[in-house]
This record gives C-alpha cells, sequence and structure tokens, in this order.
C-alpha cells in the first residue's frame, strides 16, 4: 500500500474477505492419521521467537488435511543455535524416527502455517526438552567438529584432546576472544569500528556462529591463529596439490586468507623422504609441521579470501 497509488476493492477482494472470516470462525476438524496416505511435515524456526510445525497428509486431488500442528519457544541453548539447526529442533518436536522421510526446502512464502507457529509460539520447554537439548547439542557438535579435529590432530591425539586444545588456544587468543564476543552480541553497524583483525569477518558476519568458545562459519570451524601452521602442514599432509588441499579445508576449518595459505603451503613443501626406523606418517607430519615453523618460509594471510 502506498499513498502514491489508487487501491480499488473489487469482487476478488469480498470473495477473498469472505474466505477469511469463513476460515477464522469454523477451525478445521484436525484429520486422524493414516500411515497409508502420503505424509508432509513443514517445519519453520525463528531465532528470535520459537519452532513450529505441521503435520499434513494428502487425502487425494492434492487436498492435504491437517492432522497435527505445535510450537514452543527456544530454550537459553537454542538461542545461539544457527538457523539449519534451529530447523532440526522443529523437526524433532514431531516424532518421526519411525519413518524413511526425504527433505526438501520450501521458500518461506510457501510455508505460511508454520512460519506463523514460530513467531508466535505458545508452549514453554519441558526439562525434557533441555536433556534432549543437551543431547542434540553433543551430536551436532560431534557432527561439526569431527573434520576439524581431523585436520589438527597429530597421530598421537584423540578427538577430545583436540577439541580442548582448540578451546584453550581460543580463549588464549584476545583477537579470538573479541570475534566470539561480537558474533555472540552482534557485529556494529561501521565496519572500521572493528579492530583490525576482525575486519575479514565482515562480509561473512551473518554466517558466523558460536559453540561456547569456538566460532564456525557454517560446517567449518574457525581456526585460532596459533593453530593454523600446524592445520596447514595436516592439510597437506597427502600432498595431493593446492586445489585438492583447499577442498579438504573447505569441508572443515576456515580463517581469513586460509585459500592463499594453502597455495604457499602447497609452493613451499616439497614431498619428503623417508628416514629409516620412522614410520611415513610420523615422519610426514614432522616434517611438514618443523617447515611450517620455520621463520625462514612465512605464510602470509590475505583477507580476500
Amino acid at each position: 500500500m502506498s499513498p502514491k497509488r489508487t487501491f480499488t476493492w473489487t469482487v476478488d477482494h469480498d470473495q477473498a474477505f469472505s474466505n477469511v472470516k469463513k476460515a477464522l470462525s469454523s477451525p478445521p476438524v484436525l484429520a486422524t492419521f493414516d500411515p497409508a496416505l502420503p505424509t508432509v511435515l513443514q517445519i519453520d524456526a525463528s531465532r528470535l521467537f520459537g519452532v513450529g510445525y505441521i503435520l499434513l497428509q494428502d487425502h487425494g486431488g492434492g487436498k492435504f488435511r491437517l492432522v497435527q500442528c505445535g510450537s514452543r519457544f527456544l530454550t537459553d541453548a537454542e538461542t545461539r543455535y544457527a538457523t539449519i539447526e534451529l530447523e532440526l529442533v522443529a523437526v524433532r518436536l514431531k516424532e518421526i524416527s519411525a519413518f524413511v522421510f526425504t527433505a526438501v526446502w520450501r521458500a518461506g512464502k510457501d510455508l505460511c502455517i508454520p512460519d506463523a507457529l514460530s513467531h508466535a509460539p505458545v508452549s514453554y520447554p519441558t526439562p525434557e526438552d533441555s536433556l534432549l537439548d543437551t543431547e542434540t547439542h553433543q551430536s551436532i557438535r560431534r557432527l561439526v567438529t569431527q573434520p576439524a579435529t581431523d585436520s589438527l590432530a597429530n597421530p598421537h591425539q584423540n578427538d577430545d584432546m583436540v577439541l580442548e586444545e582448540l578451546q584453550t588456544a581460543a580463549r588464549a587468543d584476545p583477537s579470538y576472544v573479541q570475534l566470539v564476543e561480537n558474533v555472540k552480541k552482534g557485529f556494529p553497524n561501521d565496519r572500521y569500528t572493528l579492530h583490525n583483525a576482525l575486519r575479514p569477518y565482515w562480509k561473512i558476519r551473518d554466517e558466523l556462529y558460536c559453540d561456547g568458545d569456538i566460532v564456525l562459519h557454517g560446517a567449518r570451524v574457525v581456526v585460532p591463529a596459533v593453530l593454523r601452521r600446524r592445520t596447514l602442514a595436516r592439510l597437506h599432509d597427502s600432498h595431493r596439490g593446492a586445489e585438492a588441499t583447499k577442498r579438504r579445508a573447505r569441508q572443515a576449518v576456515y580463517w581469513p586468507g586460509i585459500d592463499a595459505d594453502i597455495v604457499n603451503t602447497t609452493r613451499h613443501l616439497l614431498p619428503p623422504y623417508v628416514t629409516s626406523g620412522t614410520s611415513s606418517e610420523t615422519w610426514e607430519y614432522q616434517y611438514a609441521s618443523a617447515r611450517m615453523e620455520d621463520p625462514s618460509s612465512p605464510v602470509e594471510s590475505s583477507p580476500s579470501s
């Protein structure tokens, strides 16, 4: 609507208005669930409000009837989830583990009912929700951090040791601590008010989220500066070239300039020779680490990557 444009009420508007009044004054009768009918679960999530879902079944001719719907507010932990994680929480509201289903993305305009439910939830989280939230959080953390811990670990470390080392390095890095604070509280409106070390994150600020003291970019862990050289060495331990190493990194780890660092790493590291009495895997790791920590072969980051 705009004061510069004339609005004309037509017969079509009359009909639509009547249909809305009829719908509001005649609540739909829920259909009984039929395991033999095609079933659709639509979900939506709002980081500011909550999650919602509707369960529909096709009764023939493309006529879908409502079987069940629901919504609830977020738990404290869920308010820090990424949007995709919140949508999985919405799926969790309706128990579907006994069914085989296919996930399909739909535009928000096609999900009017779950969108409305997620923006106006009516239920509060139960103790069971909080417990399940903890279990889900741990599962998601394992799934997301597994590729990153593989990229950071040496042959003598397990995943828990690497994750602990990652958290320790994050807490000890002043720039990383500032990044965590900006991700949690929101970036400023002007990028030039940011510390120089954080400006390369400006373009992807809406894609960052936190898991405790760790920042993630999508499914990639943002690696603290002190661990980046070792990460580069581990990424390149198969000596498959720059492009293959970049593809491996894009599945697990991130920092500004990582692509340029990978190119420099693959350019300066030659395939190692194996000495007697030392396993190939261990020697390659030690060789790469030593070269990466050698000040004569610096790796310079470019903020554009």
